[in-house]
């Protein structure tokens, strides 16, 4: 089997001698690369009890972050994201943060099974959701029922108070 993977990286490479460092780096590489890309298409789910004597009733929040949508198959995996959290039956959902990426054009529906439910969910930007473009972000953010904590882009030249806000 290695022998067949080695002559098709021969081929496909076009390196001529036994060169075994360069079959380690490109093995290598094709490895991180499936491993990395294996990786998107799963996410990590994680439940953290946290009480207090301030609280009588518990709160179940569920928090999405690093998404990082871009692309096609972008609707698809948030919706599955986007329906696990919903299993959870959460008081409400935080999007922490790199919700899309760059570069890559998603359809302005890509978010919109958010509207199916009556969960409230609130949205903060990361620097992939800056990097993707405020208006892009706005526009898709805005045909939603998300609520935007508060606008990276301004909350550096306003006071928090200045804005539409959420106290978690």
């Amino acid at each position: 089997m290695i022998t067949i993977i080695i002559e098709l990286i021969k081929l496909l490479f076009k390196i001529k001698n036994n060169n075994y460092l360069a079959y380690i780096i490109i093995g290598l590489t094709l490895f991180v690369s499936i491993y990395s890309y294996v990786n998107t298409l799963t996410y990590k789910e994680e439940t953290i009890v946290i009480t207090s004597p301030k609280i009588d009733d518990p709160i179940k929040i569920v928090q999405l972050s690093d998404n990082h949508l871009f692309g096609a198959h972008s609707k698809n995996r948030f919706e599955k994201a986007y329906l696990k959290a919903i299993k959870q039956e959460p008081n409400f959902i935080v999007i922490t943060g790199d919700l899309f990426d760059y570069p890559g054009h998603i359809p302005d529906d890509t978010i919109g099974i958010v509207n199916n439910y009556n969960t409230p969910v609130f949205f903060v930007y990361g620097n992939h959701d800056i990097m993707f473009g405020e208006e892009a972000v706005n526009k898709i953010i805005n045909n939603t029922k998300m609520n935007q904590i508060a606008s990276r882009f301004n909350s550096y030249r306003e006071p928090l108070s200045a804005h539409k806000c959420a106290v978690l």
